[in-house]
């Protein structure tokens, strides 16, 4: 039943609670037809104005009934487009949320992937430091070393040219003896007076024996003109309290010198000392 339909119910129940009464006045009064129907005329048009405003304003509530309800249809089509895109757009959000969380475990996969990776090449490279380091010890003692071996090489070196120095001045004083014996051999051994050779005139001089050859009997020392020592002089060569035997000097340089060995008690060694006079 729509509200059409109850307005007319509810004209009609008017009507016939405003027809009663007339009736039962008709029926109780004495008839006076025409003032009656001209009463009953105008109670008629006035119920029929009354009831065409009724209409008015039904069909007025009718309209503004069917305009709220296509209003509230408007409105709520417009919730349920809302609604919808709410839906879509929340399942697009979970759809992204879902990629999103694939690709964060895709990360950290990848980070603890990238962890191991890193400790496993922080443990190569302190290796490889504690690897550098041993090769720099190496490096440094090997730098040592050679430093050593090169020092060593450069006496050696310089010991070998004082050796051939040596070789010469002796080949020249073998080759002198031999003269003076070749010599000695001719002349007359009677009365001939032996002569004695100059020794030259040394200061105080002591020093160390810085290498040796036993054969043929060479050895340099650290000490040289500077320190007072000439060619020809005659050192003493001693060890602690026990003399070991004599120097002859045959060739100096500025701070070292090297001679013949000569009268040995004992076989000199690295290290011997000498001097120009014991104390």
């Amino acid at each position: 039943m729509n509200i059409l339909t109850k307005i007319c119910i509810v004209l009609l129940v008017i009507l016939v609670l405003v027809a009663c009464p007339l009736f039962i006045r008709m029926a109780t009064v004495t008839p006076n037809y025409k003032e009656a129907f001209r009463k009953q005329t105008e109670a008629t048009e006035m119920y029929k104005q009354q009831a065409q405003k009724l209409a008015i304003e039904v069909n007025k509530a009718n309209d503004e009934r069917n305009a709220a309800v296509q209003d509230a249809d408007q409105a709520r089509n417009q919730r349920l487009a809302e609604v919808k895109g709410i839906r879509d757009d929340l399942n697009a959000s979970r759809l992204q949320l879902t990629a999103q969380e694939g690709k964060l475990q895709k990360m950290e996969a990848a980070l603890a992937k990238f962890e191991i990776t890193l400790r496993e090449t922080n443990g190569q490279l302190l290796l490889t430091l504690q690897q550098r380091d041993g090769a720099y010890k190496e490096i440094t003692e090997l730098k040592e070393t050679n430093r050593h071996v090169s020092d060593q090489l450069l006496e050696a070196r310089a010991n070998n040219e004082r050796w051939k120095k040596l070789e010469e001045v002796l080949r020249e004083k073998i080759v002198d003896l031999e003269d003076r014996l070749a010599g000695a051999g001719e002349a007359p051994v009677a009365g001939a007076a032996a002569e004695k050779p100059e020794r030259p005139d040394v200061g105080d001089v002591h020093g160390t024996i810085t290498a040796i050859q036993l054969d043929p009997g060479v050895a340099s020392i650290n000490v040289g003109s500077a320190q007072g020592v000439v060619k020809g002089a005659r050192l003493i060569i001693y060890r602690r309290d026990q003399l070991v035997g004599y120097l002859k000097i045959v060739e100096v340089e500025p701070h070292q010198a090297a001679g013949i060995i000569q009268d040995k008690l004992l076989d000199p060694q690295q290290g011997d000392k000498v001097a120009s006079r014991l104390e």
